[in-house]
Parts: C-alpha cells; structure tokens; sequence
C-alpha cells in the first residue's frame, strides 16, 4: 500500500512539473504588481519553486540526503528554464528569476524538513499541496484575464494551467484525507 501512495506522489509531482513549464516556458502573461518592492514575477518564480522542492523532498523521502537533493534538483530546473527562456523569443532570462527560484527551493525544502518530522505530515503536505493547486489555477486564470487596461483573454495556455492547477489541488486533498485516522500513510518511512 505504500508503494502505490509513493506512485500517487510521483503523479503529482509529475503534474507539477508540467503546470511549472506552462506558467513558466509557454506564452502568457502575468498580472504586474509589485510587493515590498519587489516584482511580482520575482514572487511567482520563488512560490513555484519552493511547491517544487517541497515535493521533491517530499518524494525523496528515502534517499540518503534528501534535503540537500530536492533543493540541487529544483535549483537546477530553475536553472533550465532559464537557458530556456533565454532561447526563446516570447520570454527573457533573468538572473533575478533563477535567484528568486533558488530562494523558493531552499525555502521550500527547509519547511517540507520541518513538516516531514510533525505528527501527521499528511495533513500538512496535503494543506500545502492543495494551496499550490490554488495559486496555479488563479495565475493560470490571471494571466490574460486580467492586464491592466486589456481586453479579455482566456485561451488553451490559461485553459491547460487551471486543469493541472485542478489535479494538484484534488492530488492535495487526497494527501490531507490519507492522513485521517484509519488511512494508510507515509509516516513510517520519514
């Protein structure tokens, strides 16, 4: 039974990692904001690539040093879709992104490090797994939707990243129920 909690887990990281390439490789647009400052993409970048490293070290559970392998996987992802942005014509690499992204893995991994040793790490990771589904499916739906003085724009990109925002999101609160009394968990192998 763990192994097939262990599949479902690969699924939605595998999930993720698909809806991190739509939001970050494929043409769209995201609303423009700034917080403390900062630009709001710098927040996106740093958001999704700490979901990303808290799953990554989530999956990574059994391996020998699984803190340290979840942030140099996401920091070299992050890292990626920055030469890939570069190539592409419709995006621009910043140093700035891949910065923000790096801080979100470390970020994220130490958190999921901390949850992982709680009394019930299902409920947690599923809370947080479930608040990722939400962010993506509300920047997927603000991407084009919303644009300081645009029209409305709503199309296949927006459409494909609020699907997958829909199944981290159910995939989260399918972790959160598992760590009900009576279920099967992963507790044992952290």
């Amino acid at each position: 039974m763990v192994a097939d909690l262990a599949k479902f887990d690969r699924y939605l990281l595998l999930i993720y990692l698909a809806a991190l390439f739509s939001l970050l490789v494929l043409p769209i647009s995201e609303p423009k904001f700034f917080l403390l400052g900062i630009k709001s993409d710098k927040w996106f970048h740093a958001a999704l690539f700490s979901g990303l490293a808290m799953l990554l070290r989530w999956n990574f559970a059994t391996r020998a040093h699984p803190l340290v392998e979840s942030i140099f996987v996401a920091a070299a992802i992050a890292l990626a879709i920055e030469v890939i942005q570069g190539l592409i014509n419709y995006r621009s690499a910043e140093w700035q992104d891949l910065l923000a992204g790096v801080l979100g893995a470390v970020l994220g991994a130490a958190v999921m490090r901390r949850i992982l040793h709680a009394r019930r790490p299902d409920h947690s990771v599923g809370v947080l797994v479930a608040a990722l589904g939400m962010m993506i499916i509300v920047v997927s739906v603000l991407a084009d939707l919303i644009r300081y003085g645009s029209h409305l724009n709503f199309g296949p990109r927006q459409f494909t990243g609020t699907v997958l925002g829909i199944l981290i999101l159910g995939g989260g609160i399918r972790v959160y129920l598992r760590g009900l009394p009576g279920q099967e968990t992963m507790r044992g192998i952290y």
